[in-house]
């Protein structure tokens, strides 16, 4: 029979965060939301400009560290912070309020995601070697927001036209004829690895659907599609009656915001996507509204941080880069997408498009704040100012060109996507970070449409060699028991070139090095010959628990060693529990909530304000 070995910890999961304005916030504001008396929050995660806190039950909300403003919050934060919010807490935080509305219930009830068991129709990918992947494609995003709002519907798809497949060097997608049908009745709301392949079949031939029709870049570790492309397949082959594909850039901010508030009071959800400085993005279902004017959000993130956000706080850049699932998307949603699709006829008059013109926005001064070269990050900030009354949204390319080039956008060399969304007459600023790989003389340009060109500078790119920096003096203190901070000093090697790179720390457990549960982000700069100092704490870390700890420049790991967190006094003595006694809430070491153990190892059990440290063994 299975024994379960109990440790009481009485004061793990206190509260140790600096950020005293914005816990004071989270505290008021759960208690408005819940009706109860003060909780008790854990700092799960401080960034730039906002700190995420937890309460027992898993319950979140999102602030910024000033504690003005609420950015998010939900019911659910049991697994890793994903990318997109982490994005939100290094972001500006917007400076206006949210408007106020009349509430729309969040509409789905699915929790799905674009992993297995969801991918089971997706192809294998062939490496360049011409070997087959162990684990097939995942299915994307795009796809999953699509087949979560289908399946919204309740409606059989019954594809009406060919879905025609294509063929890559990595893998084939056959045509999907006319006739194919899902029934979405049997579509459950979640879906676990456990399920058989019978159960799995709607959902998983739904999402491959909804990818084909999106033309998918399936990958292994990522897939991509762009969303303009879905307007013509849902209306051509899916039948769809109301389909309507918008981009922010063509609507004043409070007209796009009316736009997505109405269709969700008809019942509704919204396909909704952002871009990264990077050009990549993130596809998701909003489909509901809280009286403060925040929206719902389905992330396709299996149910994880589903939860009330400030949309706008998404339009606002910051520094960075990103570099996909692995790692921070810095920069997220520089521009945003919306599709309004219902299967029915709707009769609706959507607001007129801005005539959008390039001196809308104008360029006052680009200031690059380290003179460009390759091999190493150039800091760059662009300052802005809205000539307009409208509010605008206004995403913004910015690539290079031989000073010969005549086709412009044909000839370009691209290396960022920004954005940002500003009041009449306002001014702001987007900074972004180039590492230019070409040499020479170039001209620089901007555009925030592929047509128009708002500023362009002649710019003289120096070639260095690659700079190399080592890690010197790292140390790590305990702040308190649950925290650790890593400090170190990056020193540069060359003595000609500068070195500009994002450095990762990730955290592992020695039980299972090759997976990385927590990770944060810094962009480091140093001059030839130089030093420079980075440091990063984690919170929420369990007493008496190693850790591996490594610093990745970009992903490469270029240091790593191990540590042990003190151990917290006060532990009783050690008592057992049968299965029967077993309390509800329980989580991994790393914070992240489960099921009733099943497995031998190390658990965190929670019951009101008491927690404690179970060892299971069989």
């Amino acid at each position: 029979m299975k024994r379960l070995t109990i440790y009481t910890l009485f004061l793990i999961f206190c509260t140790f965060c600096s950020a005293q304005p914005a816990l004071t916030s989270a505290q008021r504001f759960m208690q408005k939301k819940r009706g109860n008396s003060l909780p008790r929050l854990d700092c799960r995660m401080k960034s730039t400009n906002a700190t995420l806190f937890n309460d027992s039950e898993g319950r979140f909300v999102l602030v910024s560290n000033d504690g003005k403003t609420v950015l998010g919050y939900g019911d659910n934060s049991a697994t890793e912070v994903p990318t997109v919010i982490k994005a939100m807490m290094r972001q500006t935080v917007p400076s206006s309020k949210a408007f106020t509305t009349a509430i729309v219930s969040p509409m789905l009830t699915t929790k799905h995601s674009y992993n297995e068991p969801y991918n089971a129709y997706c192809p294998y990918y062939m490496d360049d070697d011409s070997t087959m992947s162990e684990v097939r494609c995942r299915v994307g995003c795009v796809a999953t927001a699509l087949e979560q709002i289908l399946t919204y519907y309740r409606r059989d798809v019954v594809l009406l036209d060919t879905l025609h497949g294509w063929t890559t060097r990595h893998y084939t997608i056959d045509d999907i004829l006319p006739g194919t049908t899902v029934g979405t009745k049997n579509i459950r709301d979640i879906y676990t690895t456990a399920d058989t392949d019978e159960d799995v079949h709607p959902v998983a031939q739904l999402g491959y659907i909804c990818a084909v029709a999106a033309r998918m870049n399936f990958g292994v570790t990522e897939s991509g599609a762009s969303v303009w492309r879905l307007e013509e397949p849902l209306k051509r082959a899916f039948g769809m009656k109301y389909v309507h594909y918008m981009d922010s850039y063509q609507y004043d901010t409070r007209d796009w915001y009316r736009i997505i508030e109405s269709e969700l009071k008809a019942g509704r959800p919204v396909f909704y996507a952002g871009y990264t400085t990077d050009i990549n993005g993130h596809a998701f279902v909003i489909d509901g509204l809280d009286a403060d004017g925040l929206f719902h959000v389905n992330w396709g993130y299996g149910g994880n941080f589903d939860g009330y956000f400030r949309l706008d706080a998404l339009n606002y850049l910051f520094q960075g880069n990103d570099v996909g699932e692995l790692a921070i998307s810095k920069g997220y949603f520089c521009n945003q997408q919306a599709i309004l699709l219902c299967p029915d006829s709707v009769d609706t008059a959507l607001p007129d498009t801005l005539a959008r013109d390039s001196l809308d926005i104008v360029v006052d001064s680009v200031v690059f704040s380290q003179p460009p070269v390759t091999n190493a990050l150039t800091p760059i900030t662009v300052y802005l100012r809205n000539t307009t009354d409208n509010y605008l949204t206004t995403p913004y390319e910015f690539f290079t060109n031989e000073l010969a080039d005549t086709a412009f956008f044909k000839q370009a060399h691209y290396y960022k996507l920004s954005g940002i969304s500003l009041p009449p007459k306002a001014t702001g600023k987007i900074s972004i970070q180039v590492k230019f790989d070409t040499c020479g003389v170039r001209m620089f340009r901007m555009s925030p449409d592929d047509e128009h060109i708002p500023y362009e500078c002649i710019i003289d790119v120096a070639e260095q060699e690659q700079p190399e920096v080592t890690v010197v003096n790292p140390t790590i203190t305990f702040p308190d028991p649950f925290s650790a901070t890593f400090s170190v000093s990056f020193s540069n090697k060359s003595t000609s070139a500068r070195f500009g790179e994002m450095m990762i720390y990730s955290l592992a457990d020695p039980a299972a090095p090759s997976r990385d549960i927590r990770s944060e982000y810094e962009d480091v700069y140093v001059a030839a010959g130089d030093a420079t100092n980075g440091e990063v704490t984690f919170n929420n870390l369990v007493p008496g628990q190693t850790y591996i700890i490594r610093i990745r420049q970009n992903w490469p790991v270029i240091y790593e060693t191990t540590f042990t967190m003190p151990v917290v006094e006060g532990i009783d003595d050690v008592s057992s529990e049968t299965e029967s006694d077993l309390p509800v809430r329980w989580y991994t070491i790393e914070g992240r909530q489960v099921a009733a153990p099943t497995a031998t190892g190390i658990y965190i059990r929670r019951q009101g304000k008491t927690s404690r440290k179970i060892v299971v063994t069989r």
